[in-house]
């Protein structure tokens, strides 16, 4: 008889571990949607006010406009990395410094780009609108060109 108590319990206790599973994957996908939707507003957000500044101001030159919307779309990126951090969104938080990391790459390989072509920031324009240009090789050939 007692093993039979035994069975019942155990039986008990894995229904148990079972609904505490389900449960937790509930939770678990209630926070990732959670995660997804505020990244959604944060993101949003950040476009409606490069959209408001973007309107308010004539740029005389095209690289400043260039540079500062470069700048904007970084400090953009560094108050949600902060907002991420204070909100425990590290995850996030991780994320978005990547982004922000292969940003920075980026505009120095255009800045490297400009800097040795003698067409410049054309050549660098070219090579933006080219979407075969992303490799290593076509890169040293606009470099040559």
């Amino acid at each position: 008889m007692a093993s039979e108590e035994e069975s019942v319990s155990l039986s008990q206790i894995l229904q148990v571990v079972k609904k505490q599973g389900e449960t937790f994957e509930r939770y678990q996908q209630e926070y990732a949607n959670t995660l997804d939707e505020l990244k959604r507003e944060v993101v949003s957000n950040s476009q409606l006010k490069k959209f408001k500044s973007d309107a308010a101001v004539k740029w005389r030159f095209e690289g400043n406009r260039l540079q500062y919307s470069f700048n904007e779309e970084l400090l953009d990126l560094v108050n949600q990395i902060d907002w991420a951090l204070k909100y425990g969104k590290a995850e996030y938080a991780t994320e978005l410094l990547s982004d922000v990391s292969s940003k920075i790459e980026r505009r120095n390989k255009l800045i490297r780009i400009a800097d040795t072509s003698d067409g410049g920031w054309e050549t660098v324009r070219q090579y933006e609108n080219n979407p075969l240009a992303d490799d290593s090789e076509d890169e040293s050939r606009i470099n040559r060109a």
